[in-house]
């Protein structure tokens, strides 16, 4: 189906097809919560195709009420992206200042990230790595690693030592293990 189609168009990097397509269903096809949801797939394209204007403008202008509790959150996400890649910081953040789940979490560091705030950047993403201690002999995902590593990195900007220390007790092993080695040790080393 339309799902597949998709997919195939996004492969062959045909976003401005697919961007075209999607938009001409939102506009004159589409009604209701569908015409919600397909705005919400849209935005995220436009948003790889790095137009957060459009994004944004896409999200606004398909406003409506009783919509889904997830697709309303996925929308206020998606809007707070594109505010945040348009560096309006401090709208994006207060958009998703009552969400308190691990996806806004993550959207929340992001943006303190890109303005720069080390140390908000850096305590929301000790919340992203939440207070679960991992078991030392298991090998952090990915995803976690490149978490760490940006925490270590944010709380080195910030100059918060202490910071550095706890999560450098909370990963050392793992990120030992993982190929940050080298750069965790020399960034999360006390300077002392």
């Amino acid at each position: 189906g339309a799902h597949n189609d998709l997919g195939a168009l996004l492969a062959v990097d045909l976003l401005d097809e697919a961007i075209e397509l999607l938009d001409h269903q939102v506009r004159f096809r589409l009604a209701g919560t569908a015409k919600a949801q397909v705005a919400v797939r849209l935005a995220v394209i436009q948003l790889l195709d790095k137009q957060p204007a459009k994004a944004l403008d896409t999200i606004r202008r398909t406003r409506q009420t009783r919509l889904p509790e997830d697709l309303t959150y996925k929308r206020l996400i998606m809007e707070a992206r594109a505010l945040a890649e348009l560096s309006d910081f401090e709208q994006g953040l207060e958009l998703i200042t009552d969400l308190k789940d691990p996806e806004a979490n993550l959207l929340r560091a992001d943006i303190y990230w890109a303005a720069q705030d080390w140390p908000m950047a850096a305590s929301s993403l000790d919340k992203v790595l939440g207070d679960s201690v991992p078991p030392p002999d298991k090998p952090l995902d990915v995803a976690v690693q490149g978490r760490v590593m940006r925490a270590a990195i944010a709380y080195a900007l910030a100059g918060q030592q202490e910071g550095l220390d706890k999560l450098r007790g909370r990963y050392d092993a793992q990120m030992a293990a993982s190929p940050y080695a080298d750069s965790f040790d020399v960034i999360s080393r006390s300077s002392a």
